[in-house]
């Protein structure tokens, strides 16, 4: 079957709504008055199940390589170009990039949001968003490079520190 040669027990993958998650096995389960073919994800502390037929979709992506990660750490060492003014605006476009799996568009939002947050304070939305993408990255970081959560939380948590330092130069009229 050729999803089960892409996705395999014991592969990680990342889902745009439940994050970082671990294959288990698959499953068929009755549902519907049909047998369906389901994986099963473990997260940190719950389990979800992806009909296979899914498995193709742009909902999920494998883990990402560990060149991949450090593309997105330099993502968020970079200044931000900043966010909308305008509340629609923003919401619309960080409903876009959630929609997502991208591991960059995520990299770049966490990063703008940082930036946003250390200028003018993040409403609870912007927050619970900077909040999961955050710690979605961190999981996929500590997989990736196979380090304990505190150094994967200082890594990004320095990367962002980084991004607002730039910012601040270019705006002072300092070189970058």
């Amino acid at each position: 079957d050729n999803i089960r040669s892409s996705y395999s027990k014991g592969n990680w993958i990342v889902h745009k709504r439940y994050g970082v998650g671990q294959i288990r096995g698959f499953e068929k389960k009755h549902l519907d008055g049909e047998i369906q073919e389901f994986v099963k994800v473990k997260r940190d502390k719950d389990n979800f199940w992806i009909p296979s037929d899914r498995l193709k979709t742009s909902n999920i992506r494998q883990i990402a390589s560990k060149h991949q990660m450090n593309q997105a750490i330099l993502l968020i060492k970079r200044p931000s170009k900043g966010m909308s003014k305008n509340y629609r605006d923003r919401n619309y476009f960080m409903i876009e990039i959630l929609n997502t799996v991208s591991l960059y568009d995520k990299a770049r939002l966490l990063r703008d949001l940082y930036t946003r947050k250390r200028s003018k304070r993040l409403n609870e939305r912007e927050q619970n968003i900077f909040n999961k993408i955050f710690n979605q990255i961190q999981k996929e970081y500590e997989i990736i490079f196979g380090v304990k959560r505190k150094k994967s939380k200082k890594i990004i948590s320095k990367a962002l520190q980084s991004s607002f330092r730039d910012k601040r130069k270019i705006s002072n009229g300092k070189e970058k």
